[in-house]
């Protein structure tokens, strides 16, 4: 199966992902000859409560979503610059939702292309103590872990000996 069609997912909420990811992505891309997407959320924090609790909390909620909209624009602006100067096929996305949402939206996007990475940073709750990667293609999820470092290489020759 040939990857025509990359989608990286970039986290700019609690941090965003680190610009070397998208460097990587689009070396991937090159070295492939493939289309590539970013994904990005502009993560809209919601905090159950009552309505005293959220009038005395509103300020720092709007502060945060403000970092989750500007650190998904900056990835963005630096995936489209990688992209410009690689001479790769390329589109950004930027998804609004509230960071309960996420997941699932991106496990719609990720169905739709050959290939999705995420960084294992993105994903420190799903397998605490170990760097991980999941891979979707069109058909099904899998997780590939890797031993200390995130590689997208490592991932597309996992699913490819696969």
């Amino acid at each position: 199966m040939a990857f025509k069609d990359i989608l990286v997912a970039l986290t700019s909420y609690p941090e965003p992902t680190p610009v070397s990811v998208v460097d990587d992505a689009v070396s991937v891309a090159v070295a492939l000859g493939a289309h590539l997407a970013a994904l990005s959320f502009e993560a809209r924090v919601q905090v159950p409560g009552h309505f005293i609790s959220n009038s005395l909390v509103a300020g720092m909620i709007s502060a945060e979503t403000e970092k989750s909209r500007n650190n998904a624009r900056e990835l963005l602006a630096a995936f489209d610059a990688a992209a410009e100067t690689a001479g790769i096929l390329h589109e950004t996305i930027l998804e609004k939702s509230i960071t309960l949402e996420i997941p699932d939206l991106l496990v719609e996007y990720a169905r739709l292309r050959d290939l999705t990475s995420i960084p294992p940073k993105n994903l420190p709750r799903i397998w605490p103590g170990t760097a991980s990667m999941w891979c979707w293609t069109r058909s099904t999820p899998k997780v590939v872990r890797s031993a200390a470092f995130w590689n997208p290489i490592h991932c597309l020759i996992r699913r490819i000996c696969s």
